[in-house]
Order: C-alpha cells, then structure tokens, then sequence
C-alpha cells in the first residue's frame, strides 16, 4: 500500500519535468498543469476517450498534491531519512523489476510439443471430477407449437434453426461448444433426462413451464481426461511459472558465483539443531 501510494505521487507529477505547451489547465505558484501535459499521463491512445471527469479529477488531485508537496518541502521533509529511504527503495524495486523483465519475461517461449507432453504426462490432474455433458434446449409452451417443433427435428432441423422459424420457442441453451457443463449445475428436472440419453440424439419432456427439447452432442464421464484444448491455457500457465521460476534460480544461481556472499545466521540469534551453518555458503555445502 506505502509503494502504490508513491506511484502515485509520483505519476501525479510524472509531467512537472516535461515542456509547458498550451494555455494551463491549472496553477500553483509557478508550477502549470496544460492539456497536453494530463495527455501524456493517460498516454496518447487515450486521451481521446478519456473524458472531462477524469481530466477535470486528475487536475484537482494535482493542485491538491502540488499544495501538500510544498508544504512538506517548506518543513523540510524532502531530506528526511525516511523518504530517501522510501524512495531508494522504490528505485531499487523498479530497477530488479526492469532486469527481470529484460532477463526472464522475454525470454518466456512455449512451443506446442511442450504443451502436449505436459498433458501427457500430467493426464492424472485434468481428469472430469464428475459427468459432465454439451447439450442444447429449446422450449415452447404450447402442445401445437410442441408438435411444430418435433416434426421439424424428425426433418431432422437443427435447433438453431427451429429457434429461428418457429416464433413461440421461447427460449435456447447452446451448450455445445468447448465448455462442458457439470450436472451439478444442470437443474434436476433437466438431469433426470440428460443422464439418459446418448450422444446424438433428442427427447422431449413436459415440465410445469412447458415442452421442453433436449439434445445431447457430447458427454464426458467422472475420470475421463479432458480434451487437449479444454485445458491449454491452464497448461500453458503452469509452463510459464515453472519456466519462470527455473530462470530466477538460474539468474540468482549465476549471480552467486561471480559475487561474495554471506549471512551470518548467528547473528540473527536463530536457535536450530546443532551444527547449523552460519553462512550461507557452508549451508549450500551442507
């Protein structure tokens, strides 16, 4: 929270260094906010849906932070050891954040033969932890637009195309596409059908609300494997992380050897078993 807090105080004044050009927006002593100026904060792509509002706080919150920052510079809190602290220290993060993106992040690349082998040899974490089913429903609430419908999928139509000519269906699931639906979240009077029927073919049912059409087009049983292509963005997410982390380690690793580095964990009055190393190089030793 104190670091985001910086950030912002520090974006609020991301322009005070940058070229006055237009009439100000807003003024304190000898400091001027323009137009431009609040543009290149929200950056150019921006600037043109960023409305009045947005521009009209973010000018307020300058004034407001220009006033503060004045009056703790007139105290002399500039030079205080706390803010020089903070500041180095925010510096120092930003710093290891930008090489880490320049030595990890970008050096992040996944092929597809990775992708596959994860799921193959990890087939036992993306198993369906109960039946899950693709289906499609149509509904209508009369028995004369009830038989519309069932001659039209015995013409073998499909539902969306009922759904389309026949203007009383009154409603569409289309669960058909990569997601599968568990049958804890299909309604019980649905279920009772859906569990029963094969792949490929369609019931009707009455219920209290109406006649209602049902059609199975896939189904997947509690222990069956997920499809490939269920699961590739959770894979690829778990091939970054771990790639990720090989790559700090091998930053870190590379950095150890070609510098001194001890910690004296006696001097931390660590109680442990007996023994216990002090530095950290007879600890990797060990």
């Amino acid at each position: 929270m104190k670091r985001l807090s910086i950030i912002i105080f520090l974006l609020l004044f991301f322009c005070s260094g940058k070229k006055q050009s237009g009439p100000p927006v807003a003024k304190v002593a000898n400091n001027v906010l323009t137009l431009e100026m609040i543009n290149d904060v929200f950056g150019a792509d921006n600037s043109q849906i960023i409305g009045f509002d947005e521009k009209r706080d973010y000018a307020e919150r300058w004034v407001e932070r220009e006033l503060l920052y004045k009056e703790a510079v007139k105290r002399g809190l500039k030079e205080d050891p706390f803010i020089k602290r903070e500041l180095s220290n925010l510096q120092m993060e930003l710093v290891i954040d930008r090489l880490l993106e320049l030595e990890i992040e970008r050096k992040l690349e996944i092929t597809d033969d990775e992708i596959k082998d994860y799921y193959e040899n990890n087939s036992q974490y993306f198993q369906f932890l109960e039946n899950n089913y693709k289906y499609e429903r149509i509904m209508v609430k009369s028995s004369n637009d009830s038989r519309i419908v069932e001659k039209e999928l015995k013409g073998n139509k499909t539902f969306t195309e009922i759904s389309k000519e026949v203007k009383n269906v009154l409603s569409v699931d289309n669960h058909t596409s990569n997601i599968y639906i568990k049958e804890s979240r299909i309604p019980t009077e649905l279920l009772k059908t859906i569990s029963a029927m094969k792949v490929g073919t369609w019931r009707r049912i009455k219920l209290k609300d109406g006649y209602h059409f049902l059609r199975l087009t896939d189904k997947r049983n509690k222990g069956d494997v997920m499809d490939l292509n269920l699961v590739k963005n959770e894979i690829i997410t778990k091939i970054i992380a771990q790639k990720r982390k090989e790559k700090y380690n091998q930053l870190i690793n590379s950095l150890k050897d070609n510098a001194v580095v001890e910690i004296n964990y006696s001097e931390l009055g660590f109680l442990g078993e007996e023994g216990l190393p002090d530095t950290l190089e007879s600890r990797q030793n060990r």
